[in-house]
């Protein structure tokens, strides 16, 4: 089954402040599904900084 989860609740670092939160729960689903990673900031056109550079 393929499910779709916020890329940083898998770890991935793209966060408002630049990280990840990674969830213990939202990893062991990772093992029996295919997950498909979205991130909502970036998705809804936030611009993300992390220190002095600049992403989109």
């Amino acid at each position: 089954m393929r499910v779709t989860v916020s890329s940083c609740l898998l770890g991935i670092d793209c966060r408002y402040c630049g990280d990840g939160y990674p969830q213990e729960g939202i990893l062991k689903l990772i093992k029996d599904h295919q997950v498909i990673p979205l991130c909502p900031e970036q998705l809804g056109g936030y611009l993300l900084f992390y220190g002095n550079q600049l992403n989109w």
